[in-house]
Order: C-alpha cells, then structure tokens, then sequence
C-alpha cells in the first residue's frame, strides 16, 4: 500500500499531474480517465500495477518492493502529453479487444512493467510506457 500512495502522490504532483487537454476532449469525449489521478485510481491499474510488480522480483529485475519505493520520486512524465498517450492507448483497447477489462489490466501490467524496469525504454518515463505497453499488447494478441 506503501508503493501505490507514493505512486499516487507523485502522479499527483505539480510536475507529473496530467489533464486531457479541451481539444483531446473534442475528439474523445468519453476518455478511460481526464486526468492522471482518475486514470491511475482505476482498479484495472491498480491490479496491473500488482502483476507488474509481482512479475519484476519473480524474474529478478528488481530486488523487492522497496526498491520500486526508492524509484518513484524519479518518475516523469516524459512529454505534456503523456496522459492522452494512455487515454489514447486505452481507447484503441475498447474499439478492438473482445474483453476489455482484461485487455486494460495486461495493457497496465505492461505499462507498470516497463516503468520500473531499469532495462527498459520506457524506464521511469510515463509517455513512453504507454507507447511500449501497448505494442507489447498488439504483438501478443493480435
């Protein structure tokens, strides 16, 4: 619990906190979340979170949960547009997954995956996460 309050509370700060901007709205008025905080509140993260991490000490990636603890203050959001990189990710799911809870909590494993993994891209960057999370979605299921 320790992991998803840090987690929150830097999602939450002044230099990571994300809003859809008016004109992703007139495109997508029915986003998955308008800002950073509703996405990341979402069970389907959160369960995502847990397998992702979870995953990461099976394989030895990282050495335990604290070390993820450690990490989080370094997260940042790697472009202004990171949360409509998610919402649009998230989007695609809905239009072309049979199951979409499933689909969004292995999209949010992948995400969280490659967020804390020191050997990824993606590693501690927001943006960039969600572009990875979902082409590692695609190249699994379709």
């Amino acid at each position: 619990m320790r992991i998803v309050n840090a987690l929150i509370e830097k999602i939450a700060s002044e230099e990571t906190a994300g809003y859809l901007s008016e004109e992703y709205l007139e495109l997508d008025s029915a986003p998955f979340g308008k800002s950073s905080m509703q996405v990341f509140k979402k069970p389907q993260a959160m369960s995502g979170l847990g397998a992702a991490l979870g995953k990461l000490i099976d394989f030895e990636i990282i050495a335990g949960l604290e070390s993820v603890f450690d990490v989080i203050p370094r997260i940042e959001p790697g472009g202004d547009t990171y949360l409509e990189e998610i919402n649009r990710s998230l989007s695609w799911l809905k239009s072309n997954a049979k199951k979409i809870g499933n689909a969004q909590r292995t999209f949010f494993s992948f995400y969280f995956r490659d967020l804390f993994n020191p050997d990824s891209e993606s590693y501690l960057n927001l943006q960039l996460a969600a572009k990875t999370a979902l082409r590692k979605y695609q190249a699994q299921n379709f």
